[in-house]
């Protein structure tokens, strides 16, 4: 029997709902609770479907303290759940504690011509996924892992890339900030500044050939409001009109790989 996997929580909710054709259910796996459908193959590659499957998320996010979105197209028998995750107690507590009790805000920097057309290139450059890679069938990455409704269509069309490894949650998460500090754009800085004492975490992603720089925020529910009046105030230059703001979100971007 397999199982379509939507996220992994602290504690299962009372009612979780329906998930693409039945309903989703948890299954406990050593110190969380797997929330998945009942199915026999992965739902096809869609926008429509995968706007779907962030609907089942943003649903479980909002009825549990702490989750874990798992990427899309994720099918697996229970004894391959209690492999991948039976002896990760300690990795799982600490990525849910991170996340507990927060969302995520998501920063985008819209491209100059200059942008666009240096993406463009890489699109076409061999060995990226766009040109003829695309053509041959290259799948989309998965590496980024959010699959919130403003994004997914950009996404399904993301190259592959070497971003997510299989480590320790907590010690990936660690890495990876300390290298995106270093490369956080001269546009982004002073979101950093702004929003330093309302921010739990932050994630940087630099700009593919499919997608502009990110900048991702984990905040408290209870430091929404001011994180919004923050953002709503932010001094207007042509510099910081190429930014948009989006959320909140489930912790996409937060989630280390642990499926």
């Amino acid at each position: 029997m397999s199982w379509y996997v939507f996220a992994l929580v602290d504690s299962p909710p009372r009612t979780a709902g329906r998930g693409f054709t039945s309903a989703v259910v948890s299954h406990p796996v050593g110190a969380v609770a797997v929330m998945a459908e009942r199915r026999a193959d992965v739902p096809p590659l869609e926008f429509d479907v995968l706007r779907q499957h962030a609907r089942v998320v943003e649903r479980l996010a909002a009825r549990v303290p702490a989750i874990l979105p798992v990427r899309f197209g994720t099918l697996v028998t229970l004894e391959e759940l209690e492999e991948a995750l039976g002896e990760r107690d300690e990795e799982m507590l600490d990525a849910l504690a991170l996340v507990r009790g927060c969302v995520q805000m998501t920063w985008r920097s819209q491209s100059t011509p200059e942008g666009k057309r240096q993406r463009a290139e890489e699109r076409l450059r061999p060995g990226r996924g766009g040109g003829a890679d695309r053509a041959g069938g290259a799948a989309p990455s998965e590496s980024e892992r959010g699959w919130g409704p403003a994004s997914i269509e950009k996404r399904r069309q993301e190259p592959e890339t070497s971003d997510v490894v299989s480590t320790s949650g907590t010690d990936y998460l660690r890495r990876r900030a300390a290298a995106e500090q270093r490369a956080l754009p001269v546009v982004m800085r002073p979101l950093r500044t702004a929003f330093a004492r309302l921010v739990v975490a932050e994630r940087f992603q630099p700009a593919s050939a499919a997608m502009p720089d990110s900048l991702y925020h984990l905040v408290p529910k209870r430091q929404l409001m001011a994180y919004r009046r923050i953002a709503a105030g932010l001094p207007h230059s042509p510099r910081m009109s190429r930014l948009t703001v989006s959320g909140p979100w489930p912790p996409y971007a937060f989630t280390p790989e642990l499926l």
